[in-house]
């Protein structure tokens, strides 16, 4: 049975478990949330990525910080967001910044008043520390060569202003200071430390939250507010005192807790599709917020380890996708087959060429990618059903992808059915789950054949994405990687292309056909193969908190990940609290219209006289208005009828025996009858009476 066809009847199977034996599948599966603060005080979330670095917040070297966990989200601010929901730049540490003519120069603008955790003020000398030092340990820090090639001094006029001297024009160098972009620390902290080995713990930066405690143990980081948090004066304040980021339990435990409220955020589902549905249909306290990834899922190749730095294999591979499966089976059927190396974002959609989407189409196409082999001689000449080079190298890949995605967004499954395909074909594959840490030693060193895993690069200008292919950054297999793209592309003629481009900015007309150049270019080479659109939905639950991203109110992306879910942090409120509303039988004395009580419900309209039952609210309000009454309005009238009834009880009694005197001279019959007609009219007399006194 073919592979995607048993991931497709597992995870149909364990959602039928699911839904139909919910309520004893719960306690079965749930995972005990141990929490150090007080839950009603804290939005507590799950990640997939591992935790293994628990006391280094140094995000320049490898396995520096456990970015994920809160540091890039809450910690650590930026000098300006982009927030891809509405298009809108959020201006945060900068207010703003502005070009030369020639775009030799970037200026910024810092903002007044924000200061570090550790009460020391943010200024623009921070930021040109933190370039100089990049500068100065390049290459050997993360973001270091971009700094060393394209800026040449740093100067800081005073404290508010940093003007950067680029070495060459650069009308996209602003996007370097982006969230996700150079990290700026405090000059104070890190001016005697080595940036190779300083692990910054406790981690110093301006965001509203700063390390409570690490509990390894519980794969868990704990975040406390600043109460001096420099945004309270600017309206910027959390409502949460505690943010936890936890390790995520499987996905099916996960799932319990969500519906609970024991966790905020499950991460471990949001791309199982089957179970986010059911999440939603089985509790009303969970809300989904669904949006396209900037980053196609993709197939990675190294480029400089024959034989796969031909593109002519590259493509053969590209072939044996099976796109349309990987969208149904996978994803099924949320999103579509990628058709280019970046998202379907309208504000990239300019950069789209179909011509050249055309002319370099991908398809699923076994039939091309066998006679791309057979052209190449690459031929199976042992007949042990695998394929070999004209020098005997056997085409035998091994395709890694790291060990949290698996079940999860789709690269593992991805890679099963590439490999199964390519079997077909005479190429031996073996698929391997191996940690982030192996991951990142592997493709940063160029010792990996073929990585499954995100395509990202394309956020604002599909230039982000070509800069990393730059032959500038190429590193000879063994030796790390600390800028560009590790698959090792070398072409010169993209090269040219991207050096062109650099140049230019994105609105000049002149820089269209040099866009459409590199995206040939890209084609062409195909260094990391688009599969499909990437749609993540975060399904969060409102039983403690509110004001989450959602499909109707989807404010800014809502990616548990990105340092821009900052702004979904401050927009929490705690849930309003049910209000207990007491009950309680009025007597109406006059005339009540229709009116929504103080449970929303809808009450009357009520006649005088009637007996109705109200919420305590409403019927204090209408006793003060005097229309209402916990008394009966004719309660003197009652007893003033019992007294009369009282009394005609005691004449039926003397008449009851005057008859049975008489009773002897009359037949037992008709002494009967005379009583009981005696009896039937004082009683007549009695309602009378009674309906009197009540009118």
């Amino acid at each position: 049975m073919p592979k995607e066809k048993r991931v497709l009847i597992n995870s149909s199977i364990l959602l039928l478990i699911l839904l139909t034996s919910y309520s004893i599948f719960i306690p079965e599966i749930t995972a005990q949330v141990t929490l150090p603060v007080p839950r009603e005080e804290t939005v507590v979330l799950t990640e997939t990525g591992e935790l293994t670095v628990t006391d280094s917040f140094n995000p320049f070297v490898p396995q520096g910080e456990a970015g994920a966990y809160g540091v890039s989200q809450i910690c650590r601010e930026y000098l300006f967001y982009i927030n891809y929901a509405t298009g809108e730049y959020i201006w945060w540490l900068a207010t703003g910044y502005e070009y030369s003519d020639d775009y030799k120069t970037l200026t910024f603008h810092i903002r007044k008043g924000v200061t570090w955790n550790d009460g020391e003020p943010f200024t623009a000398k921070d930021v040109a520390f933190t370039l100089n030092m990049l500068k100065k340990y390049a290459p050997k820090l993360y973001y270091s060569s971009w700094v060393a090639e394209w800026v040449k001094d740093v100067e800081t006029p005073d404290d508010y202003t940093v003007v950067i001297h680029l070495t060459k024009p650069n009308p996209r160098a602003h996007f370097q200071f982006r969230f996700w972009n150079i990290p700026i620390v405090p000059e104070h902290v890190w001016k005697d430390k080595d940036p190779l080995t300083f692990k910054n713990n406790p981690p110093v930066y301006t965001g509203p939250y700063k390390l409570h405690r690490v509990i390894p143990e519980l794969k868990m980081m704990v975040w406390v507010r600043r109460d001096d948090y420099w945004g309270k004066e600017l309206g910027y304040f959390p409502a949460p005192k505690y943010v936890v980021w936890m390790r995520s339990p499987p996905p099916e435990a996960e799932f319990a807790m969500l519906l609970k409220g024991e966790i905020d955020h499950a991460h471990s589902f949001t791309a199982n599709f089957p179970l986010l549905e059911a999440a939603e249909r089985s509790s009303p306290n969970v809300t989904l917020a669904p949006m396209t990834d900037p980053c196609p899922r993709g197939i990675w190749m190294n480029c400089h380890k024959y034989p796969l730095n031909l593109k002519e294999v590259r493509w053969a591979i590209a072939y044996c996708l099976p796109y349309e499966k990987v969208a149904e089976v996978v994803y099924h059927g949320w999103t579509e087959p990628a058709r280019w190396p970046w998202s379907t974002w309208k504000n990239l959609a300019k950069y789209v060429y179909d011509d050249v989407i055309s002319k370099y189409k991908l398809e699923y196409n076994p039939d091309k990618a066998k006679k791309i082999l057979d052209d190449l001689d690459f031929v199976d000449r042992d007949g042990d059903g695998v394929r070999e080079t004209p020098n005997g190298t056997r085409l035998s890949f091994t395709i890694i992808t790291p060990a949290y995605t698996a079940g999860i967004t789709g690269e593992y499954s991805i890679a099963l059915m590439l490999a199964d395909e390519l079997k077909k074909i005479g190429i031996d594959v073996t698929v391997r789950l191996v940690s982030w840490s192996i991951f990142d030693e592997q493709t940063t060193t160029g010792t990996f054949d073929i990585t499954s895993h995100w395509l990202c690069g394309a956020w604002d200008d599909p230039l982000q994405l070509y800069e990393g292919f730059h032959s500038k950054y190429f590193m000879p297999i063994g030796e790390r990687m600390t800028a560009g793209y590790w698959c090792r592309l070398v072409d010169k003629e993209f090269d040219e292309v991207i050096d062109k481009l650099e140049k230019m900015s994105p609105d000049d007309p002149a820089a269209e056909p040099y866009y459409k150049q590199a995206l040939e270019l890209y084609m062409k080479n195909l260094p990391a193969i688009p599969v499909v659109q990437t749609i993540f939905c975060m399904p969060f639950s409102t039983k403690y908190w509110i004001g989450w991203p959602s499909r109707d109110n989807m404010y800014i992306q809502p990616f548990t990940w990105w340092p821009t879910f900052l702004f979904v942090i401050l927009n929490l409120k705690p849930r309003p609290k049910p209000q207990i509303i007491g009950y309680t039988y009025v007597w109406i004395t006059k005339k009540v219209s229709n009116f929504t009580g103080a449970d929303g419900k809808v009450y009357g309209p009520f006649e005088e006289g009637s007996y109705v039952n109200l919420p305590k609210p409403d019927a204090d309000r209408l006793i003060k208005e005097g229309k209402a009454s916990y008394t009966p309005p004719f309660a003197g009238a009652i007893q003033s009828v019992l007294s009369r009834i009282t009394n005609l009880s005691k004449g039926i009694e003397s008449l009851r025996g005057e008859v049975t005197n008489i009773s002897g001279q009359l037949s037992t019959l008709t002494a009967v009858s005379a009583l009981e007609a005696v009896i039937i009219i004082l009683l007549a007399i009695g309602l009378i009476i009674t309906r009197r006194k009540s009118s």
